[in-house]
């Protein structure tokens, strides 16, 4: 991935909502970075990604289940997808938890 891309694009995407408190700004904040992210480092399909679980992801590669034609496959992502992926999990899970 372009480093000036990264930097640029995706540092901007982060801090969207920053001056907003609460849960919902940070799962949601979490939830398009890691998205966006994910998808420009991996190339999956946007069904794909919305589809993941977490038991699909590893620190290497994604197993993707039933993707387009049905078939599983597998595309290899970086270590700052993996991290970036169980932080928004945590969040998901807290915003979830405290709001029923």
């Amino acid at each position: 991935m372009l480093q000036y891309t990264r930097k640029r694009t995706f540092n901007a995407i982060k801090k969207t909502g920053k001056g907003r408190t609460g849960f919902c700004t940070k799962f949601v904040n979490e939830r398009n970075y890691v998205l966006i992210l994910m998808l420009t480092d991996t190339g999956m399909r946007i069904n794909e990604a919305l589809s993941l679980k977490l038991e699909n992801i590893n620190d290497s590669q994604i197993i993707i289940k039933s993707g387009k034609g049905k078939k599983d496959r597998i595309v290899h992502c970086s270590p700052l997808v993996y991290k970036q992926y169980l932080k928004y999990a945590r969040a998901k899970e807290n915003y979830f938890s405290s709001n029923g």
